[in-house]
């Protein structure tokens, strides 16, 4: 059963998936086919935002992309504090609108 806690967690970060792969353009093929984008990181490793590393593995099992490394990039708690604070300081910094 999820926690109260994990609940949250999940609410505000979305996971992502880590990926490595020695051919960086059929994973975006095999990716894109699927409906999702990655995004590269410095290290040459991709980012699939929005994702689970069980669609992920799925997905380039199936177009038969070479893979490094496949791992989940779970949302921790202080990403998920960090997310809602910004939030909330984004929301009181919009002066109010004016009606016309």
């Amino acid at each position: 059963a999820d926690t109260p806690m994990r609940e949250f967690i999940e609410a505000r970060v979305r996971p992502s998936v880590r990926v490595r792969t020695s051919d960086d353009t059929a994973l975006q093929a095999a990716l894109a086919d699927h409906g999702h984008e990655a995004v590269r990181q410095e290290d040459g490793s991709w980012t699939v935002p929005h994702a689970r590393v069980d669609d992920i593995g799925r997905a380039v099992s199936i177009a038969g992309v070479p893979i490094l490394e496949l791992s989940s990039a779970e949302g921790t708690l202080e990403q998920a504090y960090l997310d809602l604070t910004a939030a909330e300081t984004e929301f009181a910094a919009q002066s109010p609108s004016q009606e016309v």
